[in-house]
């Protein structure tokens, strides 16, 4: 964690844990980890590089 990741369509991913406000800790099926830090839009709704996490990641949790 700490740098930027590009996570390729069709990576499985399972939830881990959060910080409880912003990230969402999930792990490959490698066993590595990744975090996505969500943003809020004008909405309330959690974004991603300024796209709807929603249409980002299937199944997605809200971390705040």
């Amino acid at each position: 964690l700490g740098s930027d990741t590009i996570i390729t369509n069709g990576t499985k991913l399972t939830f881990y844990r959060t910080n409880g406000t912003d990230t969402v800790i999930f792990q490959r099926e490698d066993g590595t980890y990744v975090g996505v830090t969500f943003e809020l839009n004008s909405n309330y709704e959690p974004i991603i590089n300024e796209q709807l996490a929603e249409n980002l990641l299937d199944g997605i949790q809200y971390a705040g």
